[in-house]
């Protein structure tokens, strides 16, 4: 995600590649077998492009904007065979011969693939492993077994697996959107998944609005406009808050956030991005959660499985508190990983 100096603009607060636009052109992808990708989260390109267009009324009027202005009006998805290295990024490019340059936003189907992932396995390890045995009184701190929860444990371990090396077929035999769209927790992730989405999309689509075209020498400035654009994410997703897809929505922009963890074992943002913990503490209390959300259940979990990923010793979450106070307990407790 990159970042740079702005512009005097007012926050209202080996690879072949796919391209999506407004018109939801889909262009030649990797194999021939499937033109929309190689793994099964290519079900879903139109459902997060359809999303993101439609965010506001006013968003589609700022969106010509910056085309007007050199944004180029596609989405690109880019398919590899490699692991994950990038999230998205909004990136110049030029045509051959051509001397002007457009910025593009890209994204990755190989990380899209593990998102979706963590949203199915977080949803189905803290609902039937944690949440559901705690209301029964049969949490003893470890995750309740069940066929389910062992099935998204495998999940979990394949996506991230993605950040390491790369596996195709494995997605096709675990919960995937491509054919189990009516099963128990997969259209629920695939919500929260294009939610997640449209929070990265619009994440990179403000630091074309406000001008982060090139690396900026000024690490804090960089790192304020990190916290900026996610700002001006949410702040587009929350006139949506206290409508029916509200809970969706914030879940999307968790799930998101949390899914940036796995990428390194510390936390340390390094010169141009806000430290993890930071910016998730931020991003939640943008969300305005009740103390009693299972949203801050998940972000704890997801912290944890960070941490299991990674060797680092964090709890498993326990028993007798709310899931706020987990998580103001967990988040602290990362301070050590920096």
């Amino acid at each position: 995600m990159p970042v740079s100096r702005s512009r005097n603009k007012k926050s209202k607060v080996k690879k072949k590649k796919i391209v999506l636009s407004r018109k939801v052109l889909i262009k030649n992808a990797i194999t021939k077998q499937d033109e929309r990708g190689i793994l099964p989260v290519r079900s879903l390109c139109s459902n997060f492009s359809e999303l993101f267009f439609n965010i506001s009324p006013d968003f589609k009027s700022e969106f010509d904007v910056e085309v007007a202005s050199g944004l180029s009006d596609k989405i690109y998805y880019k398919i590899s065979d490699k692991p994950v290295r990038e999230v998205a990024e909004l990136k110049s490019y030029s045509e051959p011969g051509d001397a002007k340059s457009t910025q593009r936003i890209v994204l990755y189907e190989n990380y899209n693939q593990f998102l979706w992932s963590l949203c199915y396995s977080l949803l189905v390890l803290f609902d039937k492993g944690i949440h559901e045995p705690r209301l029964k009184g049969v949490y003893k701190g470890t995750f309740v077994d069940s066929k389910q929860v062992r099935e998204a444990w495998e999940l979990f371990k394949a996506g991230i697996s993605l950040t390491t090396e790369f596996k195709r077929t494995v997605f096709f035999d675990l919960p995937n959107p491509e054919i189990d769209s009516n099963r128990e927790y997969v259209g629920l992730a695939n919500a929260i998944y294009c939610a997640a989405l449209e929070f990265i999309l619009l994440h990179e689509f403000g630091h074309h609005f406000f001008g982060h075209y090139a690396d900026d020498p000024n690490p804090e400035q960089s790192k304020q406009d990190e916290f900026l654009v996610d700002d001006f994410a949410i702040e587009k997703m929350s006139a949506h808050f206290s409508k029916e897809e509200g809970s969706t929505l914030k879940a999307g922009i968790l799930f998101g956030t949390l899914s940036f963890f796995f990428l390194d074992r510390r936390i340390n943002g390094g010169d141009t991005h806000p430290d993890l913990d930071d910016r998730l503490n931020e991003i939640i209390d943008r969300l305005e959660l009740d103390e009693l959300n299972n949203l801050w259940g998940i972000a704890s979990l997801g912290i944890n499985l960070w941490g299991h990923h990674f060797n680092h010793n964090i709890k498993i979450p326990r028993i007798g508190e709310t899931y706020k106070a987990l998580f103001k307990d967990t988040i602290e407790d990362l301070k050590r990983f920096k």
